[in-house]
């Protein structure tokens, strides 16, 4: 039975592992309020309207996000002023 045991706890720690790579921390609204430089109203009206396409997680009554998707969100807003061709 301790070879079970052992095996038992072995996958355990393995599936552990995949889950914490597969998944990274989720993000709270304050962290993503001072990431993004708005205000936790701003981002309940920003997910309550859809103003903006903001991907977050329900956790039961928690909001949630997920960093890649702050990310891409900021990736999405990003702009450049540059309109003409580069210079050689």
């Amino acid at each position: 039975m301790a070879i079970s045991a052992t095996s038992d706890a072995q996958k355990s720690a393995a599936a552990k592992a995949a889950m914490q790579s597969k998944f990274a921390p989720l993000l709270d609204p304050d962290q993503v309020a001072e990431i993004l430089g708005v205000s936790t109203k701003t981002l309940n009206v920003w997910r309550c309207t859809g103003r903006y396409n903001l991907p977050y997680v329900k956790v039961g009554t928690r909001v949630r996000y997920r960093a890649s998707d702050v990310e891409a969100f900021l990736e999405r807003r990003t702009r450049s002023t540059f309109a003409g061709t580069e210079a050689a």
